[in-house]
């Protein structure tokens, strides 16, 4: 590993790990997706969250791996939050508010009818 590589190299790794971010944003509002079309409980949320951050971990210790020869780094690290965060504000908060409102239009209650 060189200590001294071009800032071309550092720039292109970091915008690979804002790409990885932006991916593993899609994976979130998927997770996201899958709880709001089935519940909305406490429960069902610390799990899903808990499971989302072990893959996120594994899949971005695999991709330190990969693309930075194992070399963790903080600039790689803070542009996959990044790229995580910006989508989830964007894309992603339109995406968990039309799946809400598609839910709400065709969840069906049972009205109660009074007998006259």
């Amino acid at each position: 590993m060189n200590y001294s590589e071009p800032l071309s190299n550092q720039i292109y790794r970091f915008v690979l790990a804002l790409g990885f971010g932006i991916i593993m944003g899609v994976v979130y509002e998927l997770f996201v997706g899958i709880r709001v079309i089935i519940t909305e409980k406490k429960g069902a949320i610390i799990f899903q969250d808990l499971l989302f951050g072990a893959v996120f971990s594994v899949v971005s210790f695999f991709f330190m791996l990969v693309y930075n020869e194992g070399a963790v780094r903080l600039n790689l690290i803070v542009a996959q939050f990044a790229g995580l965060w910006v989508f989830h504000l964007t894309f992603g908060a339109r995406f968990v508010c039309a799946l809400r409102k598609f839910k709400k239009c065709f969840s069906f209650k049972r009205k109660k009818h009074k007998n006259l």
